[in-house]
């Protein structure tokens, strides 16, 4: 039995024996890693943002923006890890409508800090453009490198659409003056970088798990395999409405993307 002078009180003003208190210490991410809230989420700063710098002003358009330090850049010198499958999940807009969406993970290698970024809409094509850039060297058979190892710098390109000027991230794999690219050639940080990316892919499941929609209705999908799960056992019919055939086509089409209409060409996704 506990006694009272074992009793510790933790967040809250909540007591419990010191042993629970150390098991709760040793264990308080479990679980909410993935959080979106605890992303360490790098965004481009739009006319409309309201990126808080560090001196309490509000970061300019055109900058990118690492919340959980609250700094602002023009580039980013990177390693890009990981990128994830493509998902539909709703935007932020006034009327959200579902969105192609895709999730960058990586590194900013003058920090060693890992970021994250979504990206969709007219962002994609440059991410999608850096991937084949890089095919030729990730999928060599003789001597292949691995996505993780390039240098890469992220820079932003102002857009024009036809809902204003927006900001698009740009990919530069880094070049040295014989043109080669230059590649990451520090054993500690090229292993610091592969052993992050287990933890950001199982990152980037879990919160498209919680996020991704059905393209055509906008239904969380967890929520209608829980529906469907419960229809089945209680022996009601799962849905009354077909699923159209289209909706098995693994790439977005050409007017789903283009939520913006600007036009993405969806042949060139390489991921």
């Amino acid at each position: 039995m506990t006694k009272p002078t074992d009793l510790v009180t933790v967040s809250g003003g909540i007591a419990v024996s010191g042993n629970v208190a150390d098991f709760f210490k040793n264990n308080a991410q479990a679980g909410s890693e993935n959080l979106s809230a605890a992303l360490p989420q790098l965004k481009v700063t739009e006319g409309n943002s309201q990126n808080e710098g560090t001196d309490g002003q509000y970061v300019a358009a055109g900058q990118f923006y690492y919340s959980p330090t609250k700094e602002a850049f023009k580039e980013i010198r990177a390693s890009i890890m990981t990128i994830s499958r493509g998902f539909w999940a709703m935007d932020n807009s006034d009327s959200p409508k579902p969105k192609f969406t895709q999730l960058v993970g990586g590194m900013m290698l003058d920090t060693l800090q890992p970021f994250v970024m979504f990206v969709s809409g007219t962002r994609l094509q440059n991410m999608w453009n850096f991937g084949k850039e890089i095919k030729p060297f990730t999928s060599n058979k003789q001597t292949p490198v691995p996505m993780f190892a390039f240098e890469v710098l992220l820079g932003l390109d102002k857009n024009k659409t036809n809902y204003g000027v927006n900001h698009i991230v740009t990919y530069k794999v880094v070049r040295n003056e014989k043109n080669q690219v230059v590649l990451i050639s520090d054993l500690e940080v090229l292993n610091l970088l592969r052993n992050g990316i287990d933890q950001l892919e199982s990152t980037f499941e879990s919160f498209i798990e919680q996020k991704e929609v059905d393209r055509n209705t906008g239904k969380l999908l967890k929520d209608q395999e829980f529906e469907e799960g419960v229809s089945a056992i209680m022996g009601e019919p799962i849905d009354p409405t077909p699923e159209p055939e289209e909706a098995d086509v693994a790439e977005p089409t050409q007017e789903e993307l283009a939520s913006t209409k600007d036009e993405i060409n969806v042949d060139d996704i390489p991921f």
